[in-house]
């Protein structure tokens, strides 16, 4: 252990996947390194934002044989799920108007930066 006492750290519901068997932990003089493999995705090691998810995880595995239509409703509610109050605004106005089969023209000021954000 570190100075003598054994640590635990604990982290559920990390982002993506790591390899348990090839992970390591290095115990130095005055710190403790954790190194953790990825699992190598369909193109390769997948790029980590976070360590621990946001909210729920998403299932790694994609049917290649969907619907492209429903992958795109996927990645509508994903954006609706994961966005601002701005965001969930402009596409619930869109859905709403598609049903009406009215054509959806958002306004400009929905589409600015919020203020501070494209300050330089």
């Amino acid at each position: 252990g570190l100075d003598g006492k054994n640590h635990r750290f604990l982290k559920t519901n990390l982002e993506k996947d790591i390899v348990p068997s090839e992970s390591h932990v290095k115990v130095k003089k005055n710190h403790v390194i954790l190194t953790l493999k990825k699992v190598k995705g369909e193109y390769g090691y997948d790029h980590w934002a976070d360590l621990v998810a946001k909210g729920k995880r998403k299932p790694a595995a994609a049917k290649k044989d969907a619907d492209p239509s429903a992958s795109i409703m996927d990645m509508m509610k994903d954006l609706y799920d994961d966005g601002d109050d701005n965001m969930k605004k402009i596409i619930g106005e869109a859905m709403y108007k598609a049903k009406r089969g009215e054509k959806y023209e958002p306004k400009a000021d929905d589409l600015q930066m919020p203020r501070g954000l494209d300050d330089p």
